[in-house]
């Protein structure tokens, strides 16, 4: 699966097939009032947010931080992904 670059910005995908989960969803990078994505039940709670237009019952089954971050050549914030499964 290739990242794009979506920095700051609520994306759902779909996860590729064996994999697992039925869904990738990348939640926003950039903490605000009430949400802070390194805190894991933030971001699992943003992702189960964003799923549930697109499947019945979801629920978190892992997640994941890619860190793109050069160290001294550049400065960019992780992505934050959140792997999850729909019921039936």
């Amino acid at each position: 699966m290739g990242f794009a670059n979506l920095a700051g910005s609520n994306v759902v995908e779909q996860a590729p097939a064996g994999s697992g989960y039925d869904l990738v969803a990348h939640v926003r990078n950039t903490p605000t009032y009430g949400y802070n994505p390194e805190v894991p039940t933030d971001a699992a709670a943003l992702g189960l947010r964003l799923a549930r237009p697109y499947c019945r019952g979801p629920h978190v089954v892992g997640q994941r931080i890619v860190n793109h971050e050069i160290y001294g050549i550049t400065s960019e914030r992780p992505d934050y992904l959140v792997f999850l499964r729909c019921a039936g």
